[in-house]
């Protein structure tokens, strides 16, 4: 199996995305319970058809910690137990990690000793399928039902008529469903047409109404691994056409004028939530007002015939 991961915050918006995070920003990464070992990237599941191949994986660092970082593989083992890797350090650059087949299903993971590590790639068998779980995803939120635990909010268009297309690129053993949710005229909720998600694209579709209505896609599982999301034929997640190497924004965190620098001929520059709605736009210029908006992270795009992609901070 090949798999790559990139981080886009509001994805993004999921990864050749390049858009650098640190460990502990990205949902690549989760946190655990050991004191040293306090952050870890899961490379394979047991429950993963591959789950037994050798596995390379590339971290592109781009920024280390004072002091340094260091990382290791555990894996499980036939017994069911686990095998913990001897501490090693990060460099800088593409740093390769390499374990070998197996003949048993079994999980192989990364941990790391700091969540202050920046990089812009995490690649997997040196993959060109760029992905992220559903559960990790900064798109959907994490809600309290049991059933339907995972939902994604779409960008609010007013009442009109709304087609999401979402490409799986792997789904687990048990499968999983999704749904349709909305808001009706009298603002309770409505649900309908729960469909079990297949491999490639799936689409499902909101009609017009006359009110302004708030619609949703949920999810019952979180193990989904999807590298494109597009909401009436624009991709909220577009991963191979985003690029952020030379582009930087100050001040950030901002609580005004934000200005963009490294990037040329700029036709446009949009503002997202967290949850992918537009908040801003501009047009022909490199500075964007965001004083009007909640505090708290944000992405920002910019567009000159190639799209850059960034997180900001709203103090």
């Amino acid at each position: 199996m090949i798999r790559k991961f990139t981080y886009l915050f509001f994805i993004l918006i999921t990864t050749g995305l390049v858009a650098q995070t640190s460990v502990a920003d990205s949902p690549l990464f989760t946190t655990t319970t050991n004191a040293t070992w306090t952050y870890v990237f899961t490379a394979v599941k047991t429950s993963d058809s591959s789950s037994g191949e050798a596995q390379t994986i590339v971290v592109n660092v781009t920024s280390l910690p004072t002091g340094g970082a260091n990382y290791r593989v555990i894996r499980s083992l036939a017994d069911n137990s686990q095998y913990n890797g001897s501490s090693q350090p990060l460099s800088m650059g593409q740093n390769t990690i390499s374990i070998n087949d197996a003949t048993f299903t079994r999980y192989v993971k990364i941990q790391v000793d700091s969540g202050d590590i920046e990089f812009d790639v995490i690649s997997v068998n040196d993959g060109t399928t760029d992905a992220q779980d559903v559960a990790n995803s900064s798109l959907f939120a994490d809600v309290s039902s049991t059933t339907w635990p995972y939902e994604y909010t779409l960008p609010p268009l007013n009442g009109e008529a709304q087609t999401v297309v979402i490409n799986i690129t792997s789904l687990p053993a048990a499968g999983t469903q999704w749904r349709r949710k909305w808001t009706k005229e009298d603002n309770s909720l409505g649900y309908c047409c729960a469909s079990t998600l297949v491999m490639g694209e799936n689409t499902v579709s909101f009609g017009a109404v006359s009110w302004n209505r708030s619609s949703l896609v949920m999810m019952t599982n979180g193990d989904v691994k999807f590298d494109n999301i597009t909401v009436n034929g624009s991709s909220v997640l577009s991963l191979d056409k985003m690029d952020n190497s030379s582009m930087t924004l100050y001040p950030n965190p901002a609580s005004g004028i934000i200005t963009v620098s490294g990037v040329e001929n700029i036709k446009s520059i949009k503002v997202f939530s967290i949850l992918g709605s537009l908040e801003k736009e501009v047009l022909n210029s490199n500075q964007v007002d965001v004083s009007g908006l909640s505090k708290g992270f944000h992405m920002i795009t910019v567009d000159n015939g190639i799209v850059f992609a960034k997180k900001f901070i709203v103090k």
